[in-house]
């Protein structure tokens, strides 16, 4: 099975409050964010190809081996256009600001995907009831034993994922997850899950870099 990835870097993660995108913060091991994502899924022989989605403006080359496309405004929009270059059976996208992914996970996805799953998705189960809330009003109590968080990555078979977002974009609607945007178009689709870890976590606001250099820390103990 040959299969390509999608890396996501063309946001300008404006929630951090930085001058610099987070997928190109400095490290205090000297690497970039987006760096550890590559190591993540650096020496995957089935990796046939991986597609960059970047903002030009943001002026950061990593490599001629690596495929850039220009990304769109939105999170949908960066993932349609890096999909219309997609030539393998199977696809895997990958959020940079979500850098230290599970090589298991990766390797799960893609086991999935071989043995013939159209969609995969990543999940970590939280470990606190959730609450849906309209206004000051609880609508329902979720029971956090049937409650889990996507991460990355997420596969699909190209084909399927492609036709899910030729239809999505011709609407209004914008999705912020690729299983959501799928499911809406193809709602009998199953989705398969694979596990992911505590690490995997989103990048979102500053105090998060913190949190970044103590699992980096912790794994250089561990060395």
């Amino acid at each position: 099975m040959s299969l390509t990835l999608i890396l996501l870097a063309a946001g300008d993660g404006n929630r951090m409050g930085m001058k610099t995108p987070k997928q190109f913060h400095k490290l205090k091991n000297g690497k970039l964010v987006i760096d550890l994502t590559l190591e993540a899924y650096s020496g995957i022989t089935n990796i046939s190809e991986t597609i960059v989605s970047f903002n030009p403006k943001h002026g950061v080359h990593l490599g001629s081996e690596l495929q850039y496309v220009e990304g769109g405004e939105t999170r949908q929009q960066s993932v349609y256009k890096a999909l219309k270059h997609v030539q393998t059976d199977h696809v895997l996208i990958q959020d940079t600001a979500r850098p230290l992914v599970a090589r298991q996970s990766i390797l799960d996805c893609m086991a999935e995907l071989s043995n013939g799953s159209l969609a995969v998705q990543t999940v970590v189960p939280t470990h606190s009831t959730t609450l849906e809330i309209s206004g000051l009003a609880t609508i329902k109590v979720h029971n956090r034993g049937s409650i889990v968080l996507p991460q990355c990555p997420i596969g699909f078979n190209t084909e399927i994922i492609k036709a899910c977002y030729e239809k999505v974009v011709q609407t209004d609607v914008e999705y912020h997850d690729d299983i959501s945007l799928a499911l809406s178009e193809m709602p009998k689709l199953n989705v398969a899950f694979v596990a992911g870890c505590q690490a995997g976590f989103k990048l979102t606001y500053p105090e998060d870099f913190d949190l970044l250099e103590a699992f980096l820390m912790k794994e250089r103990k561990q060395i």
